[in-house]
């Protein structure tokens, strides 16, 4: 039985690409969804913003981080070989890399802590490339010369 139990999980225990994805969307997931002041904040372990805007803010960022936990749960429960986690996972990431860009070089300097929006753009473009390669799978030569 024991021998049974070990294949199985095995067969589906998770890549490392979709743990460190399942991380990342997950820690995130998780201090949004707790209390984003104190993380977040202006006086927060990570500034990422420098005005709060009271229970609407903290309702939305609530509501998104149920989306990105729910990523995190997706990408460790899939499998090695399901792709559909991982495929949501890069298009969200990749939707949010434009406003990242616009926290972190745009004009509202007022708002947000553009430094740590520089930093995290590209934190997050490195996530991005991670789910994308991850989603596309190993490539055959059958598969090359197709094309």
């Amino acid at each position: 039985h024991i021998n049974t139990y070990l294949y199985a999980r095995t067969k589906m225990a998770p890549t490392t690409q979709q743990k460190i994805l399942a991380a990342y969307n997950g820690l995130y997931g998780v201090t949004l969804y707790h209390n984003w002041v104190k993380y977040y904040g202006p006086k927060g372990i990570a500034p990422y913003f420098l005005k709060t805007e009271g229970a609407v803010a903290m309702m939305a960022f609530r509501m998104f981080a149920c989306l990105l936990c729910g990523f995190a749960y997706g990408l460790l429960t899939a499998g090695p070989k399901d792709k559909t986690a991982l495929k949501m996972t890069c298009f969200a990431q990749a939707l949010m890399l434009p406003l990242m860009v616009i926290a972190g070089f745009g004009p509202d300097a007022t708002t947000y802590a553009q430094p740590m929006w520089k930093a995290q753009t590209v934190i997050h473009s490195v996530m991005t490339y991670v789910a994308y390669t991850a989603s596309q799978g190993a490539k055959t030569r059958a598969s090359s010369r197709r094309r």
